[in-house]
């Protein structure tokens, strides 16, 4: 567990002061209920809730990246909380909807930039697959997952190396089993 705390000094780099890592722990989290831990368990679930749950642009390295949300989402669902999980799941398609069409300019050259985007891309398209993303997210963690698929593979026949995408429709099944634990019987 502790491997999973810093970086590798060979790195020569630490973490981002603030970065969330709402993976980690809810991932530890289902370690420690595997091994039957629930206290353990709870809190790591607990910690992989904090944060920002509202999705962003994702412009700058240290916006809230619809990745780490998501496991906010499915820890909402291990605390039996549901609707705090289908929240999220809504606002990722709100945001995408509201957002597919913005026009994005930067009128800077920042070193907080993910991607070297001040270099021959299309900001614009970068959005349109950004907000699709969100849109198949939010799908999929609704339960939808016919309609999730379509807007991940969208994003994939728009960008193939979206990594997040090809990720996420691989991941659909552990997101599905995820949803169907927290309905009560």
């Amino acid at each position: 567990m502790s491997a999973t705390q810093s970086y590798p000094v060979h790195l020569g780099e630490g973490k981002l002061f603030g970065a969330r890592e709402n993976d980690v722990h809810y991932l530890l989290g289902c370690a420690f209920e595997g091994l039957g831990n629930s206290i353990e368990a709870t809190k790591r679930f607990r910690e992989a809730t904090v944060g920002a749950s509202t999705p962003v642009q994702a412009i700058y390295y240290n916006d809230p990246q619809p990745d780490k949300i998501i496991y906010q989402a499915l820890a909402w669902l291990k605390l039996n909380d549901p609707s705090g999980a289908a929240a999220i799941f809504r606002q990722f398609i709100q945001f995408g909807q509201q957002h597919m069409n913005d026009k994005i300019a930067i009128d800077y050259f920042a070193v907080s930039l993910p991607d070297m985007l001040v270099f021959d891309q299309d900001i614009n398209l970068r959005n349109k697959i950004h907000c699709t993303y969100l849109i198949g997210l939010g799908h999929l963690g609704l339960g939808e997952e016919t309609k999730g698929h379509q807007y991940l593979q969208e994003v994939l026949q728009l960008d193939p190396n979206h990594q997040g995408a090809a990720v996420y429709l691989q991941m659909s099944p552990f997101i599905t089993k995820a949803l169907k634990q927290a309905i009560p019987c």
